[in-house]
């Protein structure tokens, strides 16, 4: 009788360990998709714009001669990388929304 109280509790203790981490694990979760939507906040409202008129300046630029070919490339290589980041942030997002979606479902 002793025997199956202890394991009762030891049972009960292990459920609400492993449920305590779970929320802990959506806890962060939540925190970190919504550090990552402020991420995507500012690349929709500022980031993405200034690789687009960074790109459309250096071909004008270009065009007109006014800068080398190197300093095109360096700017349509700035632009790039703003592209790369957005794309990367946007991945994380939806990976850290899908793991939020497998613990909540």
């Amino acid at each position: 009788m002793q025997e199956a109280k202890i394991g009762k509790e030891k049972a009960i203790n292990t459920f609400e360990y492993q449920k305590f981490n779970l929320e802990k694990e959506i806890e962060n979760l939540v925190i970190h998709l919504d550090q990552i939507q402020n991420d995507l906040i500012y690349y929709h409202e500022s980031a993405l714009k200034k690789a687009a008129l960074l790109t459309n300046t250096a071909q004008i630029q270009f065009e007109k001669e006014e800068i080398e070919y190197l300093e095109f490339l360096q700017s349509i290589k700035a632009a790039q990388e703003i592209k790369l980041g957005y794309s990367e942030t946007l991945y994380n997002y939806n990976i850290t929304a899908i793991k939020l979606e497998f613990y909540i479902k």
